[in-house]
């Protein structure tokens, strides 16, 4: 499996390994808004430091984003933290922030190199 799903105490953790499909995507964010802890998190870290890739269809993104702008009319002062070193996931990461930013999301994204940093921010 692509994906670790991991609840924490104020938000929930996705662990992403291997080749990342659009399917999947879509399979661990669903799973997400289908669970009635979503409505009370503060923060999403999607870790992306173990892909190899992504096998992402040409608008995978651009619905996530617009799921997740959905969501933020409901579920506010979320921080998601998308964290990736390599460039090519880099870019998926910066896809999905330039789309979120294009809803207007209430939703703050960052993009960090490690865990380690993206936790630091999201304690602030």
């Amino acid at each position: 499996m692509p994906y670790i799903t991991s609840w924490e105490e104020k938000g929930i953790c996705w662990q992403l390994s291997g080749v990342v499909s659009s399917r999947e995507i879509f399979e661990f964010t669903n799973a997400f808004y289908e669970n009635p802890k979503s409505d009370t998190i503060k923060y999403q870290i999607v870790d992306c430091l173990n892909v190899e890739r992504f096998e992402l269809d040409e608008f995978t993104m651009t619905e996530i984003a617009a799921l997740d702008y959905a969501a933020s009319l409901s579920i506010h002062n979320l921080k998601v933290a998308l964290v990736g070193k390599a460039p090519h996931i880099k870019i998926i990461n910066e896809d999905y922030v330039k789309n979120s930013n294009s809803f207007s999301s209430t939703w703050v994204v960052k993009i960090f190199d490690d865990m380690k940093s993206a936790r630091a921010w999201l304690s602030s």
